[in-house]
């Protein structure tokens, strides 16, 4: 798809607005799936201009199956935080400065 849009409440007014988040989702695959549970890797960016909610890329996962029952989270792990630049992603270690 070109565009993954999804309404999103706005901290500042409460408003909800339409977001494309697919710029925000740099990696995606499917790592194991069940008839009861699916397991996802996600890179997605998470920084103070530019940050995708986790739970919002369900909710996306949701419309896209045009699902009447929402998907239950059973758990949501940040395994990294990562540098990038235009060229790669590269994990931030906790003893160097930002």
């Amino acid at each position: 798809r070109d565009q993954i849009t999804i309404m999103k409440k706005q901290k500042k007014d409460n408003k909800m607005i339409e977001v494309n988040i697919k710029p925000l989702i740099l990696e995606l695959n499917l790592l194991y799936t069940t008839n009861a549970e699916l397991t996802i890797y996600a890179l997605i960016c998470a920084g103070s201009n530019a940050n995708l909610n986790p739970e919002l890329l369900i909710r996306a996962f949701e419309q896209f199956l045009e699902s009447n029952e929402p998907i239950n989270i059973v758990k949501i792990h940040r395994t990294d935080l990562f540098r990038t630049n235009p060229l790669s992603h590269s994990p931030i270690s906790l003893s160097e400065p930002i």
